[in-house]
């Protein structure tokens, strides 16, 4: 209990202090729905010229009762190598807590961000996201995390985005390897 109270504050005090350092031009919430899985979000966001900095806060849970709170930070550069091309890096603190073993795995993950514009009237991208936890970054019970994320994006409205995709995310224990997300989904995101 006490290093589920211990992470639940880090985690807070990241959160709270990471909005103060970029000023939004656009905040909001996302949802995204999976079979036998639900992650729901806040984020902020702020374009300065060919850059995007943006931030992350979302609670995932799903039929195991396993449920995951994370916070991310990510930097993107536009029209990197390719006017259609956004290249950039994340990195995220996640504390993931798995039901069946009854194990606490808590990892700082660092990885990329790539997306690809399509030619079309409404603005549509191709999202790729991978990051990793090695052991060095890896804390409580967990030896490893990881999570690939694919997905395309259409803008429905000037303030609402729908998306469907692919996702997963692995904490490896000493014990087993415990999915808390691993197949299809759907979502969107509205900005205030």
């Amino acid at each position: 209990m006490k290093k589920t109270l211990q992470a639940l504050a880090a985690t807070a005090l990241i959160s709270a202090s990471l909005p103060m350092v970029v000023h939004a031009n656009e905040m909001g919430i996302n949802v995204q729905l999976a079979n036998d899985s639900a992650k729901f979000g806040f984020f902020s966001s702020d374009l300065w010229m060919q850059e995007t900095y943006r931030f992350d806060l979302s609670y995932q849970y799903n039929n195991d009762k396993d449920y995951v709170i994370d916070t991310s930070f990510s930097y993107v550069g536009k029209g990197v190598l390719d006017p259609n091309l956004d290249l950039g890096v994340k990195g995220k603190f996640a504390y993931a807590k798995a039901k069946d073993i009854d194990k606490l795995g808590t990892g700082i993950l660092l990885g990329v961000h790539a997306a690809y514009w399509l030619p079309t009237a409404t603005p549509t991208n191709v999202t790729v996201e991978y990051l990793i936890a090695p052991e060095i970054l890896a804390f409580s019970d967990a030896e490893k995390l990881n999570e690939l994320s694919i997905r395309a994006n259409v803008r429905l409205l000037r303030n609402l985005q729908g998306f469907v995709g692919y996702r997963h995310f692995e904490v490896e224990y000493k014990e087993a390897k415990v999915k808390f997300d691993d197949g299809a989904h759907i979502g969107f995101e509205l900005a205030f």
